[in-house]
């Protein structure tokens, strides 16, 4: 059903780690992520790539706002399943065993 979508939009401006935005991501779908006065949201990280995403204000007009998911929408299939794979290889089990592996070794 995500994949459907054209966008999406986390209006969560103080969530820890947005595994919704995983998700879509992982669908190919572009995030739109609505910040506080720092300009920053904590799913700035899980993207693979900094085209994947898009920060605005929470105080944004719904002029521009229609006009940034209008924008978003008009991203191809190709660019969209590129933003699928990505993800899916930033995240993937094998990249997580690494990490957790870097960590226990480097605790020890």
């Amino acid at each position: 059903t995500m994949s459907k979508g054209g966008v999406y939009v986390s209006t969560c401006t103080f969530e820890s780690w947005g595994i919704t935005a995983l998700e879509a991501l992982s669908c190919g779908l572009p995030l739109i992520l609505v910040t506080d006065v720092s300009g920053k949201h904590s799913s700035m990280s899980i993207p693979a790539s900094s085209n994947h995403y898009k920060n605005i204000p929470k105080t944004i007009e719904s002029k521009e706002l229609k006009y940034i998911i209008t924008e978003m929408n008009e991203i191809s299939l190709t660019d969209r399943q590129n933003i699928a794979k990505m993800t899916q290889e930033k995240h993937s089990l094998s990249k997580f065993k690494d990490t957790m592996n870097k960590v226990f070794k480097d605790a020890l």
